[in-house]
């Protein structure tokens, strides 16, 4: 928050998924832009949550295959 209140820079962006959860983005990142050649567009993200969504049903199906499990609810 440090760097926030700060106004050193006009526009900021953190990514929400920092450590080792976010090395899978960098690397997507990376293959778009220097192995494929594309450029990435630089937007707002309109949500943190990238991918496909999928329903508990489709959940328990391939998770509850001969696995134990339970659905959490927040």
């Amino acid at each position: 928050m440090a760097v926030h209140y700060a106004k050193v820079f006009n526009d900021m962006f953190i990514f929400p998924a920092t450590k080792d959860a976010g090395a899978p983005i960098g690397v997507a990142a990376w293959v778009y832009e220097d192995v494929l050649g594309s450029r990435i567009r630089m937007q707002r993200l309109k949500t943190v949550f990238l991918g496909s969504e999928y329903g508990d049903g489709e959940v328990k199906k391939v998770v509850g295959e001969g696995l134990e499990c339970e659905v959490y609810r927040r």
